[in-house]
């Protein structure tokens, strides 16, 4: 292993305030929280800049292939590129062949990533830095959380998913390893059934304990919902028509073995739904685009079995903005898979910035936060 690079900030009062947003379990939402929080920071006036210095690629990324962009987008950082945002982004491959290459050291990873953050936080108020998804991930590198808060002098705020297992040991374990640069916690994506013991109990617990938190997030439909375009993507099928709504989330599947009059029912129960069934049930998708009230809740038919639609459906679909998916898997492997793909994606759609953006303003303490960072 290489040396461990000091600091590159020293002086706070000339350098912006740098925050790294870590976690204790993949897709906890340090995206959504860099995003969110960039965000509000805009909105008061500061200069907000983005980095994460170690992007390994996971299998999930294939649902989320343009990660990096997709934050700049979102950050509105004009004029970066995606190298100098991610300057250490690896596949797994690319991480074998690091470590058989002995010519390779853990400072050069380092240097790489000193230099492109000196780059992006020039003249910016506020860095915001993605971190790796867990406490000891990039440890073979020098690049874990712990050591890109010591190598670019940041702060950490680390995200907890409600549901994790022995969630107390792992942001003790946290507070332990990164001691004063720990800033505090948010709790995020909480069963809605759980809120009174994590707001009553497990909050003033980590606060005895030294910890503060930020913010207890609800789990949220939305923000575990997927695109028409991910299913499609993810169930290896295609879209046939009115892929210009590719983009429409889906939050909750109906499955369409049923009668017609069943199917209906649950369809109209729900909003953002996707209809998965066999292509040719023509009397169920005809019934169902023939219902106004159903077409305004549908996100997305997934019609199962690699079989066509009639043209009049597909025809009908289109003009209604539907799109319709067609996957070779029947449709208990379809419905089994999408159950998998719920809420493992990435924070990467634009049409769920807004809901979690009103999360934070409801749930996450935006002062507490300016105070630590010493921009009030």
């Amino acid at each position: 292993m290489g040396e461990m690079h000091t600091p590159i900030i020293s002086d706070t009062s000339k350098h912006p305030a740098n925050l790294l947003i870590a976690s204790t379990s993949p897709l906890s939402g340090k995206s959504a929280f860099a995003v969110g929080i960039g965000r509000a920071l805009q909105g008061q006036g500061y200069a907000v800049g983005y980095c994460q210095p170690f992007l390994l690629a996971h299998d999930y990324d294939q649902l989320a292939p343009d990660h990096v962009g997709f934050i700049r987008e979102a950050l509105r950082l004009r004029g970066e590129n995606d190298a100098r945002i991610a300057p250490v982004h690896l596949s797994a491959a690319d991480l074998a062949d690091a470590l058989r290459d002995s010519r390779v050291a853990t400072s050069d990873f380092q240097g790489e990533v000193v230099r492109a953050f000196g780059t992006l936080a020039c003249d910016k108020d506020v860095m915001l830095i993605e971190g790796p998804d867990t406490r000891d991930e990039g440890s073979v590198l020098g690049l874990t959380a712990a050591d890109q808060a010591l190598l670019l002098n940041a702060q950490v705020l680390v995200v907890v998913r409600g549901h994790e297992s022995a969630l107390l040991d792992r942001v003790i374990a946290f507070k332990r390893e990164l001691g004063d640069r720990l800033l505090g916690v948010v709790l995020n994506v909480i069963p809605r059934a759980s809120l009174s013991y994590f707001t009553t109990t497990l909050v003033p617990a980590l606060e005895r304990m030294g910890v503060m938190v930020l913010g207890v997030l609800p789990e949220d439909r939305t923000l575990r919902s997927v695109s028409a375009g991910q299913v499609a993507s993810y169930l290896d099928g295609r879209i046939l028509c009115a892929e210009e709504q590719s983009g429409a989330l889906i939050e909750h599947v109906v499955v369409g073995a049923m009668s017609v009059e069943t199917a209906i029912d649950h369809l109209k129960r729900r909003e953002r739904t996707a209809l998965v069934t066999g292509g040719d049930r023509t009397d169920l998708l005809t019934a169902a685009l023939a219902m106004p009230d159903v077409v305004e809740t549908m996100a997305a038919f997934i019609l199962t079995g690699d079989l066509y639609p009639s043209p009049r459906i597909l025809s009908v679909a289109a003009t209604k903005g539907i799109p319709v998916v067609l996957v070779r898997h029947d449709t208990r492997t379809s419905t089994d898979l999408l159950d998998k793909v719920f809420g493992r994606v990435r924070f990467a759609q634009a049409r769920k910035i807004d809901r979690f953006s009103a999360l934070l303003a409801e749930r996450f303490d935006f002062v507490r936060l300016a105070q630590a960072l010493g921009l009030d």
